[in-house]
């Protein structure tokens, strides 16, 4: 608005007063390139509020990503850790059936010596 005001003024101007007749060619000239000037100034804004947002959606990003591969990072370490517990526990259950099978024996033993006792054929 601001740059057709000022080439109608300068129109007006021409009119009224005899001068030659570039003097409207430059007046409308400069009015036109205020205005685009000033459209030029508007899209850099704009364009500086779009980086902006693009600045910060890119960051948004970024943290989202960090976050989900500390998460992946966390569960691999979950799974290390049941992936240990279960060796730990299979080493467990071997213990266990080793210590069952001694005490069998050692139960095996002790009946043949009390049946050894009971039948009098004892040593000891």
């Amino acid at each position: 608005a601001p740059a057709a005001a000022t080439a109608t003024s300068a129109a007006a101007t021409s009119t009224s007063t005899p001068t030659s007749s570039s003097a409207p060619n430059a007046t409308t000239e400069i009015a036109i390139r205020m205005a685009v000037e000033r459209e030029r100034e508007l899209c850099n804004a704009q364009l500086r509020v779009l980086q902006s947002e693009l600045d910060t959606a890119r960051t948004t990003t970024q943290a989202r990503i960090g976050s989900f591969a500390a998460e992946v990072e966390q569960q691999r370490a979950r799974v290390g850790t049941m992936a240990a517990e279960k060796v730990a526990a299979g080493a467990d259950r071997a213990a266990l059936s080793a210590e069952n099978t001694r005490l069998a024996m050692l139960v095996q033993r002790l009946q043949e010596r009390e049946a050894s006792v009971g039948s009098g054929g004892g040593s000891g």
